[in-house]
């Protein structure tokens, strides 16, 4: 599986827990090929479609030069790292090119602007220090930083506003107390519209990023887990009694490197990783 971390656009890295502690657990758990992409953030005037160029390059690398998977091959993210992978497998589709059998997002953010919260998770929001808040300057913030501008948004730079026909199978993971957190529900509504089956999962009592925290966590070890979380049409999971048929793993992008982790990497520290 080919993962792509979150932070803006603007932050994060391969050492980050939502990057190489998700991957590394992912890998180890559903046995299977994880990698994670260091891809150029939107610091220093690099803007989209750059972070999105190089998760496309990474699936390139991963589907033809990489390593090859023995099973399926899944692309997925967090947060701002959700909306590349969504992206990207928009921009596989409409070039024709070899395509990801399934897609895991969590959190996403992929529509700008991001609709309201309803009242009752506003309500129960309330209280949440200002850390845990997206305003509506801080979301405005990191689209102009991205791309540069507010206005006339391409259409793929924030997906939830791209056609989305002919989509792989998604499992979209939603923090229950979380800004950005519409953005993801109308994002499982508009794939449903669109005919591509997925499934939706809601992480309780959790705020944005809450892959970030170890997978002592209950719900991050959910996820992890690749169980209930996602539910099995998106990442199935071997047992003894079943085909053999094994869940997704994910992946990272060429420009700044590769780190791979594989199935008997149960430790987050062990793997191993390329640079190109």
């Amino acid at each position: 599986m080919l993962w792509l971390h979150g932070g803006g656009f603007m932050a994060g890295d391969l050492d980050m827990l939502e990057a190489h502690v998700v991957s590394a657990e992912l890998a180890a758990r559903a046995e299977a090929l994880v990698v994670s992409v260091d891809y150029r953030l939107a610091v220093g005037g690099t803007r989209y479609p750059v972070p999105v160029d190089d998760a496309h390059a990474a699936w390139r690398w991963l589907a033809g030069t990489g390593r090859p998977p023995s099973g399926p091959v899944g692309l997925g993210g967090a947060s701002a790292g959700a909306a590349l992978a969504l992206s990207t497998a928009i921009r596989l589709r409409d070039q024709d090119e070899p395509r990801p059998d399934a897609l895991l997002l969590a959190y996403p953010f992929v529509h700008f602007p991001t609709p309201a919260l309803d009242d009752r998770t506003a309500a129960g929001m309330r209280d949440l220090p200002a850390l845990l808040r997206f305003t509506t300057e801080s979301i405005e913030h990191m689209v102009r930083n991205y791309v540069g501008r507010l206005t006339d948004l391409p259409a793929a730079a924030l997906p939830g506003a791209a056609n989305l026909d002919g989509l792989p199978a998604t499992g979209i993971v939603l923090a229950e107390y979380d800004d950005l957190r519409p953005s993801g529900d109308l994002l499982a509504r508009q794939l449903e519209e669109s005919g591509v089956p997925g499934r939706r999962y809601l992480a309780a009592g959790m705020t944005h990023g809450h892959l970030n925290r170890t997978p002592s966590l209950k719900e991050v070890d959910r996820v992890e887990r690749g169980g209930d979380a996602v539910g099995h049409r998106v990442v199935p999971r071997a047992s003894a009694g079943d085909s053999g048929q094994r869940p997704l793993a994910a992946m990272a992008p060429a420009s700044g490197g590769l780190r791979a982790t594989g199935p008997a990497s149960s430790d987050p520290g062990e793997g191993w990783s390329l640079k190109e």
